[in-house]
């Protein structure tokens, strides 16, 4: 095992490459789980205002 280069080994390399890359997509799906959920609730809230503007005039 080396030491001063961990990547360079195949054990270190699965290990710290898999949970960087777990890591990496967790915060991707995260990122789009928020995204899908702000513009979903933007979309009801704005036809929400549509309807009541609707019903105001």
């Amino acid at each position: 095992m080396n030491l001063h280069n961990p990547f360079r080994t195949e054990e270190d390399m699965t290990e710290g490459g898999f949970l960087v890359f777990m890591g990496i997509l967790l915060l991707l799906v995260v990122i789009v789980v928020v995204i899908a959920v702000v513009s979903s609730v933007a979309g009801a809230a704005a036809a929400i205002v549509d309807d009541e503007d609707g019903e105001d005039e």
